[in-house]
């Protein structure tokens, strides 16, 4: 769920309206299972201009620089480099920064170039390595134009589901399984700075 962590302050605001008067249990307190079967994904549009070199990936409107696929690193985008060589069936990706490795990705095209599978191996600062996988299908493009996709779902292995409160004064820690400690975040509006998100390119 590290992916919903910027969402989570935010709700955390709302349930400082529910908060009982002092000497009752906060009905927030406890972990709670999200029920996945009433979710539906309605991932980015990206789009994706290959060459000889490499590729451009513009998501959800942004566009991001070229990746040049030559083994070799490319410049540093906000102090992320990025090694890039091609495989079979697509590329192959080492993010660093500061000199340590950040992340591992893959971007491979199914048999009939319908599905684009994006894995990602995140290696946090603190923290035990992770995976987030993106699956995408095609909605057009091809032949020398830009192939466009449209991200139909994603997985990240650590993630269960399950999120924990604990509403304290006027404050509230919230606590997902696939983190190491608790965010704890003000029941006033206060932004709370939750770290960087990882980069998977």
């Amino acid at each position: 769920m590290k992916r919903h962590g910027t969402c989570i302050c935010a709700f955390a605001c709302f349930l400082s309206l529910t908060v009982p008067s002092m000497g009752q249990a906060n009905p927030w307190n406890g972990s709670w299972k999200m029920d996945r079967s009433t979710l539906k994904y309605d991932g980015p549009t990206i789009s994706v201009l290959t060459d000889a070199d490499g590729y451009t990936i513009t998501r959800g409107g942004k566009k991001g620089p070229k990746v040049v696929c030559d083994g070799k690193p490319n410049p540093p985008d906000a102090g992320t480099v990025t090694t890039c060589t091609k495989t079979p069936t697509g590329y192959a990706l080492v993010n660093s920064r500061d000199n340590k490795q950040t992340s591992k990705a893959k971007i491979e095209l199914s048999p009939d170039g319908k599905t684009m599978t994006r894995t990602a191996k995140i290696f946090p600062a603190e923290g035990s390595p992770f995976t987030i996988t993106f699956v995408s299908k095609r909605v057009s493009g091809g032949a020398g134009a830009p192939v466009v996709w449209k991200e139909t779902s994603f997985d990240e292995s650590q993630d269960t589901g399950v999120l924990t409160f604990l509403v304290k004064g006027d404050s509230i820690d919230l606590k997902e399984t696939d983190a190491d400690k608790p965010v704890t975040c003000k029941l006033d509006g206060t932004a709370t700075p939750i770290g960087e998100p990882a980069r998977c390119r």
